[in-house]
C-alpha cells in the first residue's frame, strides 16, 4: 500500500443540539476539507469553501448518507474519510491522524479503514495511550474511524437497508470475506459516549449507563440478529458472543433503563 495523500471528514447531520453543532464546528476546524450530510433541516453553513455540504429532502438513514458522502468524498479526490456522528467531539487534527497512518502504512495488507480509540471524557485522555502500533480488528464502530474510498468502492458500499443499527458491522465482515483489514491503534482521538444517560435507583445502589430509544433497541435485534447468525461458520467465536451480548447484556440493560417494561419488550 502507497501511503494515502488527502484526508478529508464526513459528518452526518440529524436533528442537531446547539452543542452537536458547537462540537461539529470544532471538529471541522480540525480538517482541510470534507462532506456534510444534512439528514435534516440545514442549520448553519459552513465557512470552508473546501467542504462540501449535501441536503437530503427526507432522512435516508445513517448507511445512505454515508453512501452520499462517499460518493462526493471520491469527487473530491479524497483518499480516506473520517467519519463522525454529529455529538463526536475530536481531540486529535486531521493532520496527526494522517502522519499516524502514513508512518505504519508497511504494516497494512489489503486495509479497508483504520480505528482509533474513543474515550468517555477528557480525562481518561491524561492516560498514557500512545501506542501507535496497529493490530488486526475484525469490526469497527463508523464514527472514529478512517476509511479508505478506494476499498468502499470495492465493496460497493454500506448496505442502505440496515438504515442505521448494524451499518459499520455488516460493512466490516463483508470487507474481511473479501480479503480487506480493518487496523485499530490504541490512540485517543475522540470523546464519544453512545445512547442516553440513565440514573436508576437499585436497592441501596445508584446506577448509571446508557441506552438507546426502543426503536433502536428495535433495529438493533432486527439487524444483527441475522448477521451474528449468518456468519456463524465464518466467525464462530465473535458471532456466539455477540449474541450473548445483545440477547442477555442489552436486554437487561434496556428493560432496566425503560420507562415502560412492557412496550420494550415488545419492540425486542
Amino acid at each position: 500500500m502507497f501511503p494515502p495523500q488527502k484526508l478529508g471528514v464526513l459528518i452526518i447531520f440529524f436533528n442537531p443540539t446547539m452543542e452537536d453543532v458547537l462540537n461539529a464546528k470544532k471538529n471541522i476546524s480540525y480538517f482541510e476539507c470534507g462532506v456534510i450530510i444534512w439528514n435534516s433541516k440545514k442549520i448553519f453553513t459552513i465557512s470552508n469553501s473546501n467542504f462540501s455540504e449535501i441536503v437530503v429532502k427526507k432522512n435516508l438513514g445513517q448507511a445512505e448518507a454515508l453512501n452520499i458522502g462517499f460518493r462526493k468524498a471520491i469527487d473530491m479526490g479524497l483518499d480516506l474519510i473520517l467519519t463522525l456522528d454529529q455529538d463526536s467531539q475530536l481531540i486529535e487534527k486531521g493532520e496527526k491522524l494522517k502522519e499516524i497512518i502514513n508512518l505504519n502504512y508497511y504494516r497494512f495488507l489489503n486495509p479497508a479503514g483504520f480505528s482509533f480509540l474513543t474515550i468517555k471524557n477528557e480525562n481518561d485522555y491524561k492516560k498514557e495511550y500512545k501506542n501507535n502500533s496497529p493490530f488486526l480488528i475484525l469490526t469497527t464502530i463508523t464514527s472514529g474511524t478512517i476509511y479508505l474510498t478506494s476499498a468502499w468502492e470495492k465493496l460497493n458500499g454500506f448496505q442502505s437497508g440496515l438504515f442505521i443499527e448494524g451499518v459499520d458491522t455488516e460493512y466490516a465482515i463483508r470487507a474481511k470475506k473479501n480479503q480487506f483489514n480493518f487496523y485499530k491503534f490504541d490512540y485517543p482521538i475522540l470523546i464519544h459516549d453512545a445512547g442516553v444517560e440513565i440514573s436508576k435507583n437499585f436497592f441501596y445502589f445508584n446506577i448509571k449507563f446508557r441506552k438507546h430509544s426502543d426503536v433502536r433497541l428495535y433495529l438493533q435485534y432486527r439487524n444483527n440478529i441475522p448477521i451474528f447468525i449468518k456468519n456463524l461458520i465464518f466467525f464462530p467465536k465473535w458471532s456466539l458472543k455477540s449474541i450473548f451480548n445483545l440477547f442477555i447484556k442489552r436486554s437487561i440493560i434496556s428493560i432496566l433503563g425503560s420507562k415502560n417494561i412492557f412496550i420494550t419488550l415488545f419492540w425486542i
